[in-house]
C-alpha cells in the first residue's frame, strides 16, 4: 500500500486517467507510462533526482501526494497543455502564457482587454465571459502564489477534479483560486 491506501498500479491507473484528459500534442503512452512508474513508485526518491522540487521548496520529507501531484504537474507544464502564472504578473506576461495554452483558438483576447490595476482573477473571469460558455480556464491547485492554469471543457474539469480528489489534490476554476 502506498500513502494514498491504494496499491501502486491503482495510483499509477488513477494518474494515468486524469493525464489522458488533457489534449498533449504527439502524446505518446508509452513515455506517460514510464514516467508514473517512476514517479508513483518511488515519490521520495523521484524527488530527491529531480530538482525542480527544490524550486518548489519540496523535499523528499514533502508528502507523497503532494509529490506525484507536483510531478504531474511539471510534466503537464512541460508538455505545454498547463502554463504557470505569477499572481502579480503584467497583461504581456499573461497574453503571452495564455496564448501558448490557447492554441485551439477557444478563447479570443487583445491586449486592449485588459487592465493593469486589475488583477489576474479579474482577467480569468473576463476571458472566459467572452468565451466559450462549454469551456473554462481551469486551476491546478498548488500551495503557492502562482496560478497553474489550462483550458478545457467544464465537464472535463469535473471529471478532473474528481480524479484529483483521489489523489489528495484539486482542480478549481482559475477566477475561484
Amino acid at each position: 500500500m502506498n500513502a494514498f491506501g491504494k496499491g501502486d498500479n491503482d495510483m499509477k491507473d488513477t494518474c494515468k486517467q486524469f493525464i489522458d484528459l488533457f489534449d498533449i500534442p504527439n502524446k505518446d503512452d508509452a513515455e506517460i507510462d514510464s514516467f508514473l512508474n517512476e514517479l508513483v513508485s518511488s515519490p521520495k526518491e523521484y524527488c530527491k533526482t529531480h530538482e525542480n522540487y527544490a524550486d518548489r521548496c519540496m523535499d523528499e520529507s514533502s508528502s507523497d501526494s503532494d509529490i506525484i501531484w507536483i510531478g504531474i504537474l511539471d510534466y503537464l507544464i512541460e508538455k505545454e497543455v498547463i502554463v504557470e502564472l505569477d499572481y502579480a504578473c503584467e497583461a504581456g506576461d499573461f497574453i503571452y502564457g495564455m496564448d501558448g495554452i490557447n492554441q485551439a483558438g477557444i478563447y479570443s483576447f487583445d491586449e486592449e482587454d485588459f487592465d493593469d490595476d486589475e488583477s489576474i482573477v479579474d482577467w480569468f473571469d473576463m476571458i472566459e465571459r467572452k468565451g466559450n460558455p462549454q469551456y473554462c480556464i481551469a486551476g491546478y491547485c498548488i500551495d503557492s502564489d502562482s496560478y497553474c492554469v489550462f483550458i478545457t471543457k467544464r465537464t472535463t474539469r469535473t471529471e478532473m477534479n474528481e480524479l484529483a480528489r483521489k489523489m489528495g489534490q484539486k482542480i478549481s476554476y482559475a477566477k475561484d483560486m
